[in-house]
C-alpha cells in the first residue's frame, strides 16, 4: 500500500515545491478533486492536458484513496506522467 502521505508529498515537491508544507491538502480523501483544483491553478491554459492527465490516472488516485495497494509501475507512471506535466505546463507559463 502506498502511504497516503508520501504520496501526497511527492506530488507537492513536484507540482509546487515552494508550497511543500501544503501538501496536506492531498491526503484527504477528495485527493482527485483538490488536485484537479490545483492543477488548474497552476496551468491555467492547460485545461485539456489537465483533463488527459487525470483520465489517465483516475484508477490509480481511486486506490490511494482507497488504501488498496498501488504497484511501483503505477506510482512511477503516475509521478513521471506529473513530472512532464510540469515540465510542458507549469515550467513553460513561469519562464516564456
Amino acid at each position: 500500500m502506498m502511504d497516503r502521505e508520501l504520496f501526497a508529498r511527492n506530488i507537492i515537491n513536484i507540482i509546487d515545491v515552494k508550497h511543500c508544507t501544503e501538501y496536506g491538502i492531498f491526503m484527504n480523501d477528495d485527493l482527485f478533486d483538490q488536485l484537479l483544483k490545483y492543477l488548474k491553478k497552476m496551468a491555467p491554459d492547460a485545461l485539456k492536458d489537465i483533463d488527459v492527465f487525470m483520465a489517465g490516472h483516475e484508477q490509480t488516485i481511486k486506490k490511494v484513496i482507497a488504501n488498496k495497494q498501488i504497484d511501483i509501475y503505477e506510482y512511477n507512471q503516475f509521478m513521471n506522467d506529473l513530472k512532464k506535466f510540469k515540465k510542458k505546463n507549469i515550467m513553460k507559463s513561469k519562464h516564456p
